[in-house]
This record gives C-alpha cells, sequence and structure tokens, in this order.
C-alpha cells in the first residue's frame, strides 16, 4: 500500500537519480529505491501523517546517494580480470 501511494513520487525520484553502466543500471536503482522507502517506513516515527509522504522520500533519496557513492567508490577501487592477468606479467 505505501509503494501504491509513493509510487508517482518514485517515479520523479528515479528521474533525478542516473544510471551508471555498467556499475548501476536503471533496474538496479529502482530496487534499492524501494527497499529505502521500506526501511524508511519501517523506522522512522509516525507523528500525525501530514509530511510522512515527504520524510519517507527524502529519507529514501538521502540513502540511496549514499548507496550510489559508496558503490561508485567500491566498484572504482575494483579491477577486471584481464588488468589483473596483464598486471602479473
Amino acid at each position: 500500500m505505501i509503494l501504491d501511494l509513493l509510487a508517482p513520487s518514485l517515479v520523479e525520484l528515479l528521474a533525478w537519480l542516473r544510471p551508471e553502466p555498467p556499475a548501476f543500471d536503471e533496474e538496479e536503482i529502482r530496487q534499492q529505491l524501494v527497499v529505502e522507502v521500506l526501511r524508511a517506513a519501517a523506522n522512522i516515527p509516525i507523528r500525525d501523517g501530514f509530511d510522512m509522504k515527504v520524510r519517507l522520500l527524502a529519507r529514501a533519496y538521502k540513502y540511496v546517494v549514499r548507496w550510489l557513492a559508496r558503490e561508485g567508490v567500491r566498484q572504482g577501487a575494483q579491477c577486471s580480470y584481464e588488468a589483473l592477468r596483464e598486471l602479473e606479467r
């Protein structure tokens, strides 16, 4: 139900999160955004519900951006098997 209510806003957020192949494709970013929205919904205390949508989306966006940065650094530090073979020579 939460995802149904937030679906239009999630589509808008996806436009801000650009895929960077081969590290990240749009499907992977979409899945991570859904995970972060559900995680935020489980952890954010419900007050009056007035700003709940904004709070969920803001937290999910923040954590997806952090995830993209971490994964970018991690994948940037890795090299291909072919590159390792060249280094051995």
